[in-house]
């Protein structure tokens, strides 16, 4: 009985926490024997519990990330394997299931100039995360930044981590953008901003102008001074 008492405790406190939060449509343990503890949405389905189980734990205890699609759109889900504190063998997976929304949110008003873009990307090139959300689960439209990506981390898998943070950059195939990336522990995801060189360059473009009005009218200025001088 009292462990039934804890039990119910947990789904209450689970429950509870889960309520608060919009965009966590579910959270708890899946047990090996498919025993539910918590609450989960009716988008997790018996297929995406399987296949995380299997992902979860193969990672043997860290924390993976998936993005899977339901019948309400696409969820990004974070799991990992639990192992029990008196004879550590495997329990089940917590499964915490996630709207993209959350992470959207988080870079939708940052400003990289006209025409930019931030986004998500796996390494097979399937867009995890956009501003776009119809763009979610789609191959990204430029191939090439998905390919220059893999080409970067197969050059620097053996430079040191303080030097790899300032060569996660290229420029895009037309030149005309900085292409920025960073690497997300945990999955095989990174996130992407493209960012046109005409953004970056746009202080250099107006000192440079600024500099050529000023030195323009300091010409004109000496020319009308020495005018006057000749003709005193």
């Amino acid at each position: 009985i009292l462990i039934m008492l804890y039990y119910y405790d947990i789904i209450k406190l689970i429950k509870s926490k889960v309520g608060t939060k919009n965009d966590m449509t579910g959270f708890g343990i899946i047990s090996v024997g498919n025993e539910k503890i918590g609450s989960f949405s009716n988008q997790l389905s018996e297929d995406t519990i399987k296949k995380l189980s299997e992902m979860s734990n193969k990672a043997k205890g860290k924390f993976v990330w998936s993005l899977n699609k339901s019948s309400s759109g696409y969820k990004i889900y974070a799991s990992a394997q639990i192992n029990t504190l008196t004879t550590g063998k495997n329990y089940g997976v917590v499964i915490e299931e996630l709207n993209p929304k959350l992470f959207i949110d988080a870079f939708k008003n940052v400003s990289l100039g006209n025409n930019s873009d931030i986004f998500v990307v796996d390494s097979k090139g399937v867009v995890i995360l956009s501003n776009d959300t119809s763009l979610i689960g789609t191959e990204c439209k430029d191939k090439s930044i998905i390919e220059r990506i893999q080409e970067k981390e197969k050059d620097l898998s053996n430079v040191d981590d303080g030097i790899k943070q300032t060569k996660h950059s290229f420029s895009s195939g037309d030149g005309s953008n900085l292409v920025s990336y960073a690497p997300l522990s945990g999955s095989d995801w990174y996130v992407v901003g493209v960012i046109p060189y005409t953004y970056l360059n746009s202080e250099s473009d107006m000192l440079r102008n600024n500099t050529l009005i000023i030195g323009l009218i300091s010409f004109i200025i000496a020319m009308f001074v020495a005018l006057i001088i000749s003709q005193s």
